[in-house]
């Protein structure tokens, strides 16, 4: 049974334990002709077995019952739903219960026999509080998702600066360095560098120089490009075409690897308006990294799939998944599991920036051990 509206007042699941079959009915009654048809139990274990199947707002409990008495039935109560008001219905010369109820949790007690009129406004009274207290809980939830929010902006507004100011600066001394090892370079390929093994020792020492001037420069690139608000485009996306390009454009990387990578999604589907290189840059991450995680003899598949107001992109592996700690720690920036110089961990952390970019999200679902499924969601309409 749904919640039932009385005709002057708000919607109340109410429900009333009394092992007394005739007063039970009785109150049924005079509570449906108030408009708040309850749900009835004839013991603590109905009324537990009730709550497990659907928590009440409120719940009118006899003290006083065989097997599980309404001190012990209260208490299971307010363990497996503690949201829930609870009135208890005591002896008249059994104070005492209601006292020890009131301590145990209980919203308030009154003495048999009950005047009707007198425990219908208790229940309002109650299933007011309850909603007050449902409406604190939404508004203190709002409050920390809130919090969370504007921390989060401000960090990345702080790292938005930084990486500015830092990327900048470091491809200064980045060029000069490059610069001075191609001149070395130009020496070495002039024959100015005598002597085999000094030839052979500078030939090291620049491969290991280009190779850290080429990952620092990646790393400042990918950092300055997710950061980079003025440089969005915004363009009609055929997204099936892009997802089959995504698909063909790596077929010889997978044939490298060992794996398999199919396009699943065969029907066209509306034109995306958004900004292709943005949407490119982010795919082409997602697919890159599924192949690495499947593996040889491993599987990857590309595909299509509308989600309310827009489109996901979804990239879909069978390798060993993602634990359940790193789920989230995934998108931070320079976070990897590879090993050193295997990875910037910067990939997901610019990708999800870039969709959120384009008014998208980026978000992932995994379990150790059978694969991941990365959804890069899309709204049909432009980015801000």
């Amino acid at each position: 049974m749904t919640a039932s509206r009385a005709a002057d007042g708000p919607a109340i699941d109410l429900l009333i334990v009394d092992d007394d079959a005739a007063l039970r009915q009785s109150l049924g009654r005079f509570f449906t002709g108030r408009g708040l048809p309850p749900r009835l139990a004839a013991d603590g274990q109905a009324a537990i077995e009730a709550i497990a199947a659907k928590a009440a707002d409120v719940v009118v409990l006899d003290m006083r019952m065989p097997g599980m008495d309404g001190l012990s039935v209260l208490g299971r109560l307010k363990q497996s739903s503690p949201e829930t008001e609870v009135i208890l219905l005591t002896g008249h010369a059994n104070a005492a219960d209601g006292v020890a109820g009131i301590k145990a949790g209980a919203f308030d007690y009154l003495a048999k026999p009950v005047e009707l009129e007198h425990l219908l406004e208790k229940v309002r009274q109650a299933a007011g509080m309850k909603s007050m207290e449902d409406e604190r809980r939404r508004q203190q939830a709002l409050r920390v998702a809130m919090e969370e929010r504007l921390q989060e902006s401000q960090r990345l507004a702080a790292l938005g600066t930084m990486v500015m100011g830092v990327g900048h600066e470091i491809n200064n001394p980045l060029a000069i360095i490059h610069e001075a090892a191609g001149w070395l370079r130009m020496l070495l390929d002039l024959g100015r560098i005598q002597g085999e093994d000094s030839r052979r020792e500078v030939n090291r020492a620049l491969e290991k120089i280009e190779t850290g001037v080429e990952r620092i420069r990646r790393i400042t690139r990918q950092l300055l490009e997710s950061h980079d608000p003025n440089d969005l485009v915004d363009r009609d996306v055929n997204a099936r075409e892009l997802a089959a390009e995504m698909v063909a454009s790596f077929q010889d990387r997978a044939g490298d690897i060992g794996g398999t990578l199919v396009l699943t999604t065969e029907a066209a589907v509306p034109v995306l308006r958004t900004d292709p290189f943005k949407l490119r840059q982010v795919l082409i991450n997602l697919v890159a990294n599924a192949l690495e995680a499947a593996g040889p003899g491993g599987r990857v598949e590309v595909g299509l799939e509308a989600e309310g107001a827009g489109l996901a992109f979804v990239v879909r592996d069978d390798g060993r998944g993602i634990p359940a700690e790193n789920l989230e720690r995934v998108f931070e920036p320079f976070f990897t599991t590879k090993e050193i110089g295997q990875g910037t961990g910067l990939g997901l952390f610019v990708s999800r920036r870039l969709m959120e970019r384009l008014g998208g999200t980026l978000t992932v679902a995994s379990r150790y051990g059978q694969g991941a499924v990365f959804r890069a969601w899309l709204p049909w309409g432009t980015h801000d």
